[in-house]
């Protein structure tokens, strides 16, 4: 993703983007891995800082920055990421994909189920595509 830029600040690994910032806090010396976090703004989704995201960041730092960068990068990928037409009415997210995020990180009141998206949802989705290939 070349639109993404990367700030290491005060220990924390900010990667920002058009839809907000990601930002990684390490836990510090003498922590357990469990006490990274992960915190989000902009429009990523709740989902984005699950406890488990968080993990995975910092097991991938264990293996050095650039595998941190490459996690962070794959975590902002799959939460702008949409599915098309067929997405979640709600968020986006094609069916087949939104158990792995639900499972993953919707929690407490922003756990729900995929939801079909109605007919002008469809199409408004498939127009916007549309006018994005062609002004590109």
């Amino acid at each position: 993703m070349t639109d993404l830029t990367r700030t290491v600040e005060d220990g924390r690994y900010e990667l920002t983007g058009p839809a907000g910032t990601l930002t990684y806090t390490p836990p510090r010396i003498g922590q357990r891995l469990t006490d990274a976090t992960l915190s989000a703004d902009g429009d990523l989704p709740p989902w984005t800082v699950a406890a488990g995201y968080a993990l995975d960041c910092a097991r991938a730092h264990q293996n050095g920055a650039e595998a941190l960068w490459a996690e962070l990068e794959v975590l902002y990928a799959a939460a702008t990421e949409t599915g098309g037409p067929d997405g979640c009415a709600l968020c986006g997210v094609v069916e087949r994909q939104h158990a792995q995020h639900f499972f993953a990180g919707h929690q407490g009141a922003d756990r729900k189920g995929w939801v079909a998206p109605d007919d002008q949802t469809r199409l408004a989705r498939m127009r916007a595509r549309r006018a994005a290939r062609t002004t590109a």
